[in-house]
């Protein structure tokens, strides 16, 4: 295709998951923020593969390997023996994007060959990499040997001038920084937000009894870190129930997690809830208290902000940006350490019923003074363009 034929700068997205998708969480809400505000803008193609994460079958209702047409969007979804070196360069050379958007620094599918075809000269689109929080320290602690071992490959062929960064907030432009010093071309965009405050499950009847409703809605990883949720509550003597929802995409740490819930005391019910919809999330944020979310590292975190809009705390980690949470009232943003979060619990649970609903409408305020659609739509879209230049 002749890039002069183009009346819009053309971007191919690389992600691993998309819509229908949903088992890859915050990466494919953000690619969808993405489509949906900027998709009258840009020329959007998006080559994801053919299956949710985990799955062994495709999507039924989805043709692989050919161009279907999204919501202001085309969509290929690749069968597993399609994502060779040399059918990616076929398909960009055919597509002929100014801008090639890997959404990924770790993802075997496509990131490396995708730099390599770069490294070689066979493509000449622009590259943007957003690692998506794979760079923060806690995250690197997960698997540090087969990441170590990409890296330091990385290193070895790493041409800075290559690569522009999409990094969500200046947190996350340090990881960059900190992981591969030589970088140059570092930009901040804060995530387009996706959500809506749902300022009607604010007010809920005072319950019957003084049970906290915890909830952890994520993939259930070592990365997420469910399980020193589950042994901090070990200890935790009021009454309490935890539900869980997400994929259980690493069996080995789900054992680990089934055990502790085994050796919880009775005064804390355990109850795994399976899978949501995404249209789900919200909703079912809005009848808990607070969102456990110990996670070893977010480069933004999209269920933070589904959790904060539906009136949800938030009870999380140091390892993210939501460094302001115990400030606003909307929740905490503790070290990760058992007896902190412990002692918070106990804290909320003293409150009365009144009190309780008053955070809660401090969490959706927060969300609603934080989160400006137009603007991070537009600082989006000042990074495309800067990193676009004259290649248009």
């Amino acid at each position: 295709m002749d890039r002069n034929e183009v009346s819009k700068p053309r971007i191919a997205i690389f992600t691993d998951g998309y819509l229908p998708g949903s088992k890859g969480g915050g990466p494919i809400r953000s690619i969808e923020a993405i489509v949906s505000a900027l998709g009258d803008r840009y020329e959007l193609f998006i080559l994801t593969r053919d299956r949710d994460l985990g799955d062994e079958q495709p999507y039924p209702d989805r043709e692989q390997d050919t161009w279907l047409t999204g919501d202001n969007c085309s969509i290929m979804y690749l069968s597993p023996g399609s994502w060779t070196t040399q059918n990616l360069y076929q398909l960009i050379d055919r597509l002929c994007p100014h801008l090639i958007y890997l959404n990924s620094f770790f993802s075997t599918t496509y990131v490396q060959k995708i730099y390599l075809l770069k490294l070689s000269g066979r493509i000449k689109a622009k590259i943007l990499l957003s690692p998506r929080g794979e760079f923060s320290e806690g995250a690197l602690k997960q698997k540090p040997l087969k990441k170590s071992v990409y890296l330091a490959a990385f290193k070895l062929i790493y041409k800075p001038e290559l690569v522009n960064w999409f990094t969500s907030t200046d947190y996350e432009k340090n990881d960059v920084r900190r992981v591969l010093p030589s970088s140059q071309n570092i930009f901040v965009a804060e995530n387009i937000p996706n959500t809506k405050s749902l300022e009607e499950y604010l007010t809920r009847e005072k319950p019957a009894d003084d049970t906290v409703r915890l909830v952890f809605i994520s993939r259930i990883s070592p990365k997420k870190n469910l399980l020193f949720g589950l042994n901090m509550l070990k200890d935790y003597r009021n009454k309490a129930i935890i539900d869980i929802y997400g994929p259980t995409e690493d069996e080995r740490y789900w054992k680990l997690c089934l055990e502790a819930a085994e050796s919880l005391p009775d005064n804390i019910k355990f109850r795994y809830k399976g899978l949501l919809e995404h249209s789900e999330v919200q909703t079912t944020f809005s009848r808990y208290d607070i969102f456990l979310f110990p996670t070893y590292g977010e480069n933004y975190g999209h269920v933070i902000v589904e959790a904060l809009s539906s009136g949800c705390l938030v009870m999380t980690s140091t390892e993210t940006p939501w460094s302001d949470l115990n400030q606003r009232k909307a929740g905490w943003t503790l070290a990760l350490n058992e007896k902190k979060f412990l002692d918070s619990l106990y804290e909320y649970d003293a409150l009365d019923h009144s009190e309780k609903t008053a955070l809660r409408g401090k969490a959706v305020d927060y969300a609603q003074s934080k989160f400006d659609r137009a603007a991070a739509t537009r600082k989006t879209a000042a990074v495309f363009d800067a990193v676009l230049g004259d290649s248009r």
